[in-house]
């Protein structure tokens, strides 16, 4: 009997720890194979990449499995998203399994939208052992928007408020892009600036933050000005208030050489303060890689 109940409370102990560690599932080991994964990190603010293969090594003419998510990570869609490998070197493999167009719906991930999904790949026949480093990309596109308040003051209120110092409590909002095109605006000197005047300039700064490469943003980036101002922008052809990018933008180290635009202020009798809204189309491009060892038959 006491070895009956000594049994019991083990048994009891060992259930509530199993209950509380954490518990890890692992993918079997297949014959011939070693377990692997390959996590890849996209390197963009827009999309989470992930590719795990069942395996770091396989055997000559033996298959492998591989499980793929794309995930997005904005608040906005992006649209025509594109998986393809371009380099698969000791596996042969079929057409439909090397690029995946239809994410989400007709290759469209909305806000948070991940898509899932896996390919059996039969690595090549080999004497002798092959480590080979498996390439693929992802390509999207995306529309991000930024707004800019542009204050103006006459004369007179702007130097009242400069003796008493109120310039800087004039409520002043813009907000910057959130994908890996990073636009934002600065000018030559702080706002509010004096109406009726010109002679101002602001630069439209354009930066890379991702790891991946921009497609021609020719044509690609529209800006319409606030009609509180009057303003023209180098590489941009203007029509009316709208002002369109006419230019390739070249990224060295992340940056792009910043548009320079001069403008004048409209007369004003009171404070205006007008919005200068930015839509900014792009399409961007990731690479990845990970390594595969092919176990020749030798």
């Amino acid at each position: 009997m006491k070895k009956l109940i000594s049994l019991l409370i083990f048994s009891v102990v060992l259930i509530s720890l199993c209950s509380e560690l954490p518990i890890q599932l692992s993918l079997p080991n297949l014959p011939g194979q070693t377990q692997g994964v390959a996590t890849i990190d996209s390197g963009s603010p827009d999309i989470f990449v992930n590719v795990e293969t069942s395996t770091s090594e396989i055997r000559s003419e033996r298959s492998l499995q591989l499980f793929f998510e794309l995930r997005n990570k904005q608040l906005y869609n992006l649209r025509n998203v594109h998986f393809e490998f371009y380099d698969y070197p000791c596996f042969d493999v079929a057409g439909n399994n090397l690029t995946k167009d239809n994410c989400g719906s007709g290759g469209t991930l909305r806000s948070n939208q991940s898509c899932m999904w896996s390919w059996r790949w039969n690595s090549s026949s080999s004497d002798i052992d092959r480590t080979c480093s498996i390439k693929f990309k992802v390509s999207y596109e995306a529309t991000n928007s930024i707004f800019q308040d542009i204050a103006v003051l006459p004369q007179a209120e702007y130097n009242q408020r400069e003796a008493t110092g109120t310039l800087g409590s004039i409520p002043i909002q813009f907000t910057s892009a959130k994908g890996p095109l990073s636009v934002y605006l600065t000018f030559s000197e702080p706002q509010p600036f004096i109406a009726g005047q010109g002679g101002y300039d602001m630069y439209i700064n354009y930066n890379n933050i991702g790891d991946g490469f921009f497609g021609d943003l020719n044509g690609k980036i529209t800006l319409n000005s606030s009609d509180n101002i009057n303003l023209n922008c180098d590489d941009y052809g203007k029509v009316g208030s709208t002002l369109t990018l006419n230019k390739k933008l070249d990224f060295i180290n992340g940056r792009s050489v910043p548009t320079i635009c001069n403008f004048s202020t409209s007369q004003e009798s009171t404070i205006s303060i007008r919005s200068l809204n930015m839509e900014i189309n792009y399409k961007y491009t990731l690479y990845g890689s990970f390594p595969i060892t092919v176990r020749g038959s030798s």
